[in-house]
């Protein structure tokens, strides 16, 4: 049974979801069903899921399900009809002590598609992310780097343990000294967003597969903000996790339902301003990591330290 060939690496809200969307439509490429398996970074030997509730996992397509053994891992890959490229696409495996590590051992000539967004705007995201889910005020976020200081192992794996992924060259230096540069193509978030049918190109050559195909970038994924109305919010949630459901008993529910109570969801949802002085706040937090970044990856980040 096959295994990926290629993995996108990167922090969580940086564009993984629709990266995965989108590398989904070519007809050359196979990604994981399940977009987020963690199984690389998850200690090995849990027992598996029965054959009949892993089809109705992979039928239902979830955003994430946890798989800690090698052969339900395998399983997920069935599917693959000879396709050119194996994907999968999992942020905890960009910030993983173990993943890495994990991947060389199974898949030795992996490549690596690493996407690293502005450390602040990031963290941003996932404060607003877990902010809607949780009920946290917005200028918690200013708080947080006084509050990581000093006590970084608590923060880290804490409710603020989305801090950690920010620090890029820490993280990405872990694969490259396993899988050498070359096996590694870095695309930073603004450029693969603002020009995302070029950056898929570069991809599909680092892939090998066909160049000339075009994705239908139209849907936008991972949209994150707080709700206008947080009861339009949890109704269009229900819906989400209903339609999800009936997925994995009637696969060819038509799709423009789901995209249109996407739509709606991400309508509803509004981002608020990042004040100038809790940005300056994090860049203190990331300056080193990110002048260590430019050196690692040759490129001038200069604009992530502008306050």
């Amino acid at each position: 049974m096959p295994l990926p060939d290629f993995f996108v690496i990167a922090p969580a809200r940086s564009g993984t979801t629709t990266l995965h969307r989108l590398l989904d439509q070519h007809p050359e490429i196979y990604m994981c069903p399940v977009k987020e398996t963690h199984f690389f970074a998850l200690e090995e030997g849990k027992k598996g899921l029965d054959p009949e509730e892993l089809g109705r996992i992979i039928a239902a397509r979830p955003y994430q399900a946890k798989v800690a053994d090698i052969e339900t891992y395998r399983r997920l890959f069935d599917g693959v009809k000879g396709e050119k490229a194996i994907g999968e696409a999992c942020p905890t495996y960009f910030r993983s002590q173990r993943a890495a590590k994990g991947i060389r051992h199974y898949v030795p000539e992996a490549k690596f598609i690493a996407v690293l967004r502005n450390p602040v705007d990031r963290a941003f995201s996932a404060f607003i992310s877990a902010a809607r889910a949780r009920g946290w005020p917005v200028g918690l976020f200013s708080e947080i780097p006084r509050m990581y200081k000093g006590n970084e192992h608590n923060a880290v794996d804490g409710e603020f343990r989305f801090i950690e992924g920010g620090f890029h060259s820490v993280h990405l230096k872990r694969y490259m000294e396993l899988f050498g540069k070359d096996r590694i193509q870095v695309h930073l978030f603004d450029e693969l967003m603002g020009d995302i049918q070029g950056s898929l190109r570069q991809i599909y050559a680092f892939l090998g597969v066909d160049e000339s195909f075009r994705a239908d970038t139209s849907m936008r994924y991972g949209v994150t903000g707080l709700p206008r109305s947080r009861a339009l919010d949890e109704l269009l949630k229900r819906a989400t996790e209903s339609l999800a459901l009936r997925a994995s008993i009637r696969p060819l529910l038509p799709s423009p339902l789901r995209r249109a109570v996407s739509r709606l969801r991400n309508w509803n949802l509004v981002k608020p301003a990042l004040p100038m002085e809790a940005r300056r706040e994090w860049i203190g937090l990331y300056e080193e990591d990110i002048k260590e970044l430019e050196k690692l990856i040759g490129r001038d980040l200069s604009r992530w330290l502008q306050g």
